[in-house]
């Protein structure tokens, strides 16, 4: 069972790692992602080309990632 002395590695499968991920209001949907739900992972790059106009890219980095906890 998960506990304050087990932390989290009772979760994580044998040969996979865990990834912390700094969330606030907006990207973590107001607070309505919790333990247990699965995530799809973007991010969103801005890029100067050669003429030095900005270019803004979104790329998905990991899809249906499994929330071990949020906050403390």
């Amino acid at each position: 069972p998960l506990s304050k002395e087990s932390g989290l590695s009772v979760r994580i499968p044998v040969g996979m790692r865990a990834l912390s991920i700094e969330v606030d209001d907006v990207s973590g949907v107001a607070g309505l992602i919790r333990p247990n739900h699965y995530v799809d992972i973007l991010a969103t790059f801005e890029m100067e080309d050669s003429s030095e106009t900005t270019q803004v890219a979104t790329y998905t980095l990991a899809q249906r990632i499994l929330v071990l906890a949020v906050g403390d």
